[in-house]
């Protein structure tokens, strides 16, 4: 090449390192009046533990969605077929993906930005939009079987409740419920339902989990030790493990979720626009200590649940040659707890089942709907400055949502695990998209004076390489199998 050439493409080369340099100031000194969640409104971020306890509420919601699919029915079908073998698996589902939920909320509240406008901005193939809306559009569609199993678990217990009403009617009965509680409010109405559907669940299963050790199926120290020696499960229960990696702890869906919930909760308007105020990073990393709260109390809750789920399958059903399958799903379930209260703990289990998976089902519909606004927004259906209009289309994508369940649970009412452990595929598949495009917003978009730790970023190189290397093995698998 000769000195001109060279020149010539030096100056494109600076002008290239120009524009980036830019639109990264743009992006970080950026000042806009409210979010599309509302006008900003200012707050400082509470300073003791009291103060940040009572502003968490986004991971409750994601708490009364993981817990009816991962932790009723495939956790405890796990344990089933199982026996003790897989906790190891399952504790480190539960921990290793918190991570990646607080660094994608990190972004949301010092952006302001909507979950699908984040990785809107990931590098690639575009069609009016990145190539990972298009691939959250297409997995969510998929994966919509999950919440169809969980209709089908609802309607179960329903119908053992009140055999009078079919399993059919009912499934439609609990969409219907779900939508028209969803229609008479906004956040506070999710967060609130979810909050005490938490609660609920929570107190039955561990109170149950605790009575196995009065009872004939007591987990003994070796049951213990046998499910943290790292062994994989043998060939037939593999593809129902990784789906429950998937599925346990926060799945592909709940990190898509996450910051909008953070975005609702009000948390981004609360810091107020970028370099509005001279303690703007104060403010900012007061509500992101908030955000972790939120996310590591709802890990610590979902945890125990999801343990206190698998010593029920393992101990009582697998020890009975017990496998949860079918039309027959919720009443084999049921065996966890009339196998330690007798027959009346059959109803306590129908009912702590009721709440559990009809949870799912109202976080499900919830999520998906401002989902669904968020995508309508980054194709440029909905204009984030008209609340009306946003607020007409997130009902409509309510009422979408609930018939794609309900549609899909009259087309499969037999094979409600079937549907939820494909949609754990789905979604296991999915992680490691949602996980490089976290680390791409840490590093590319992040406002450097909010970045986390050193040893932080070290958790997240790690639980991203994890489930790149879950998902691979488990895609690899089942092409194979």
């Amino acid at each position: 090449m000769d000195a001109g050439g060279a020149i010539a493409v030096g100056r494109e080369a600076d002008s290239i390192d120009r524009e980036q340099n830019h639109e990264w100031i743009r992006m970080m000194t950026h000042t806009r009046p409210s979010t599309e969640n509302g006008p900003a409104k200012i707050l400082p971020p509470p300073k003791d533990f009291p103060g940040r306890l009572r502003q968490v509420g986004p991971s409750l919601i994601l708490t009364a969605g993981i817990v009816g699919s991962g932790e009723l029915i495939v956790t405890t079908t796990l344990g089933a077929r199982l026996g003790f073998v897989a906790l190891w698996l399952i504790l480190l589902s539960c921990v290793s993906k918190v991570v990646l939920q607080v660094e994608i909320g990190r972004y949301a509240i010092s952006s302001g930005d909507s979950s699908l406008r984040s990785v809107d901005r990931i590098p690639g193939p575009r069609w009016r939009a990145s190539w990972v809306v298009w691939g959250w559009l297409c997995s969510t569609l998929i994966s919509s079987s999950l919440v169809g199993g969980i209709v089908a678990g609802v309607a179960q217990c329903l119908h053992l409740l009140l055999p009078q009403v079919s399993v059919t009617a009912w499934g439609g009965i609990a969409c219907l419920v779900t939508l028209g509680i969803l229609l008479s409010g906004g956040y506070s109405v999710v967060e609130r339902g979810s909050m005490l559907m938490v609660l609920a669940f929570s107190l039955t299963t561990v109170v149950a989990a605790g009575a196995l050790q009065w009872s004939g199926h007591a987990v003994s120290p070796e049951n213990v030790w046998e499910g943290l020696t790292f062994q994989l499960p043998a060939q037939g229960g593999l593809a129902l493990a990784f789906a429950l990696f998937g599925l346990t702890g926060v799945g592909t869906s709940d990190l898509f979720a996450y910051p909008n919930w953070c975005l609702e909760k009000g948390y981004a308007r609360h810091i107020g626009p970028r370099g509005s105020q001279p303690d703007w990073y104060a403010r900012a990393r007061g509500w992101i200590r908030v955000m972790q709260l939120d996310a590591l109390m709802a890990m610590s809750v979902y945890t125990v649940i999801t343990v206190a789920f698998y010593f029920l399958g393992a101990a009582v059903l697998h020890r009975q040659g017990l496998v949860p399958e079918g039309g027959q799903m919720i009443d084999t379930l049921s065996e966890t707890f009339t196998g330690i209260f007798g027959p009346w703990g059959y109803f306590v289990f129908l009912s702590g089942a009721l709440v559990t998976l009809y949870s799912t089902l109202f976080a499900s519909v919830a999520a998906n709907a401002i989902m669904g606004l968020d995508c309508l927004a980054v194709f440029g259906v909905v204009s984030g400055d008209r609340p009306l209009q946003r607020s007409r289309w997130r009902r409509g994508m309510q009422v979408f949502w609930a018939v794609v369940y309900a549609t899909i649970f009259l087309a499969f009412p037999e094979q409600p695990v079937q549907l939820i452990v494909l949609g754990g595929v789905v979604q296991t598949g999915m992680l490691p998209v949602i996980a490089c495009s976290i680390l791409y917003l840490r590093y590319r978009r992040l406002d450097r004076g909010i970045g986390p730790s050193p040893w932080v970023d070290g958790l997240l190189w790690l639980s991203g390489g994890l489930t790149l290397c879950v998902a691979a093995y488990t895609l690899v698998g089942r092409l194979v199998g």
